[in-house]
C-alpha cells in the first residue's frame, strides 16, 4: 500500500535543517568568531591606531598655529621697518628666524624623525627668542607703542602664541599616549603583531618660550 506523505511547510524545513550536526558546528564557528572578535576589541587592538590619529591630528594643530604666528611676524617685519626704520638690524634679524621656519620641510614623517623633529623645533624656538626682542623694543619704544596697527599685531601675536601653548600640550599628551601603549602590554603585543611599521613619536624637549611674559 502506497502512503503519501504531506510535503513539509518552509518553517519545518528549517527546524529539520537546524538539527542537522553540520549546522550546529557552523553555528558554534560563528559563536566562537563573535567571541573572538568581542575579546580581541576588549582588549585594545585598535588603541594603537586610534592613539595615533589623535597624535597626528594634534600635530596638524600645533602647525597650524605656527604657520599663523609666521604669517603675523610677516606683518610685524613690515610694521617695524615702517615705524622704526632704525631698527634694522632687528628687522632682519626677525626675517632670517621667520625664513628658517618658513623654509621647514615638514612630512607626515617629521614627528617620528629625531632629526627632522628637532630641526622644527629648535627653528620655532629660534623665532621665538627674536620675538622677545621686539616685545622689548615695544616697551622702549613710544612710537611701536602708540601705533594702533602695531598693537593690534601685538594682541594678534600674543593670542596666537596662547594657542600655540595650547596645542603643544595637547600634542604631548596624545603623544605620550601613543608612545605608552606602544611600550606596554597589551599593546606592545599588538604592536609587534600587527602594526610593526608604527614608530613612537617625538616629544618636545624645549619649552615654548613665552614671548609677553
Amino acid at each position: 500500500m502506497h502512503v503519501s506523505l504531506a510535503p513539509l511547510s518552509p518553517i519545518k524545513h528549517a527546524l529539520l535543517l537546524n538539527t542537522h550536526p553540520a549546522t550546529h558546528t557552523s553555528a558554534r564557528r560563528r559563536l566562537a568568531t563573535l567571541c573572538l572578535v568581542v575579546l580581541v576589541s576588549a582588549c585594545g587592538v585598535n588603541n594603537i591606531p586610534s592613539y595615533d590619529e589623535s597624535a597626528n591630528a594634534a600635530w596638524g594643530e600645533v602647525q597650524r598655529h605656527y604657520q599663523q604666528r609666521a604669517d603675523l611676524v610677516a606683518e610685524l617685519i613690515a610694521s617695524i621697518e615702517t615705524l622704526a626704520p632704525e631698527e634694522e638690524e632687528l628687522a632682519s634679524a626677525l626675517a632670517e628666524a621667520r625664513q628658517m621656519v618658513i623654509n621647514l620641510v615638514i612630512t607626515p614623517h617629521t614627528i617620528s624623525d629625531e632629526k627632522g623633529f628637532t630641526a622644527f623645533e629648535n627653528a620655532q624656538n629660534q623665532l621665538s627668542e627674536t620675538l622677545l626682542r621686539v616685545t622689548a623694543l615695544a616697551d622702549a619704544q613710544p612710537v611701536l607703542a602708540t601705533d594702533l596697527h602695531f598693537a593690534t599685531l601685538q594682541e594678534r601675536l600674543q593670542d596666537v602664541t596662547n594657542l600655540i601653548t595650547a596645542s603643544r600640550g595637547d600634542y604631548i599628551e596624545a603623544v605620550r599616549r601613543y608612545n605608552t601603549e606602544l611600550r606596554t602590554i597589551p599593546g606592545r603585543w599588538w604592536h609587534s603583531f600587527i602594526y610593526k611599521e608604527m614608530q613612537a613619536r617625538q616629544l618636545f624637549s624645549i619649552d615654548e618660550i613665552d614671548v609677553f611674559d
